[in-house]
């Protein structure tokens, strides 16, 4: 039997929620792709779903520095990008 990633009886709150909602935005992606219409969308839907995509990525990449450093700061550029989106096409 192979043995999980992380023994859930003694993880801390935190480290169990990460694993979480990670966990249920995969499943939840995983369940809603092969159902979407894509050629349906408008192209400022697209444009929306793109730009909130960019901020999740922002959102991992700033998780996964803090887990790595230890450091859970944030900068002004990633605040103003999660709150406000992107500019980005």
């Amino acid at each position: 039997m192979r043995e999980g990633a992380v023994d859930y009886r003694r993880a801390s709150r935190e480290a169990l929620e990460l694993i979480g909602s990670g966990t249920a935005f995969l499943v939840d992606l995983q369940e809603m792709v092969p159902r979407l219409h894509v050629a349906e969308f408008t192209d400022r839907e697209v444009r929306a779903i793109l730009d909130n995509h960019r901020r999740i990525r922002a959102a991992l990449d700033w998780c996964d520095s803090a887990l790595a450093s230890g450091d859970t700061t944030m900068d002004e550029e990633l605040a103003r990008i999660l709150a406000e989106g992107d500019d980005q096409p």
